[in-house]
């Protein structure tokens, strides 16, 4: 069984998945028109390539996956942020984002070695992440949505959270 602190770690990152997945999905769909759309729509794809990964492995390791409610409430507060403040939130978040990459590396060395393909996984998109950030910031907008397409085609390849997730000893 994995250890406590990974399980910690792990129900952070899974509320953190159901954050972005709902922030996600009201940026893009709020942003058309407008080139940020490319950033969120991108972003939202991601999230929902994720989710069934995370889905399973909290699955796996027997821990629920829905939101709480303080996660659907801070979601709901990005909504309260105006458009024109979305460059400084994004700034914002950013260098929230490269700071939790560091930790994800950390939850993965917690984790269980026979899950390290999917942990792998986990830390690779957080990376992608400051990636699309970093060139939205530059203003890169159109490269954000290959970027990313890329990204779940080669992960679909690879498929880690199917093959790494199947073997695992709960023990």
């Amino acid at each position: 069984m994995p250890s406590e602190m990974f399980i910690k770690g792990f129900r952070y990152e899974l509320s953190n998945r159901a954050f972005a997945l709902r922030v996600m999905q009201y940026l893009a769909k709020s942003s058309e028109g407008y080139e940020q759309f490319h950033l969120w729509s991108a972003y939202l794809a991601l999230e929902q390539f994720n989710e069934p990964r995370y889905q399973m492995a909290a699955a796996y390791w027997g821990l629920d996956s829905p939101p709480s409610c303080w996660v659907a409430f801070k979601a709901w507060t990005v909504r309260l942020v105006p458009r024109t403040f979305h460059s400084a939130l994004l700034k914002c978040v950013h260098a929230a984002t490269v700071a939790y990459v560091d930790q994800l590396k950390v939850l993965r060395g917690e984790g269980p070695s026979a899950a390290h393909s999917f942990l792998s996984y986990m830390v690779a998109q957080e990376e992608l992440q400051v990636e699309m950030m970093e060139r939205a910031m530059a203003g890169r907008y159109l490269e954000i949505e290959r970027l990313v397409a890329e990204f779940i085609i080669k992960s679909a390849v690879e498929s880690p959270a199917i093959s790494s997730l199947s073997p695992l000893q709960k023990a």
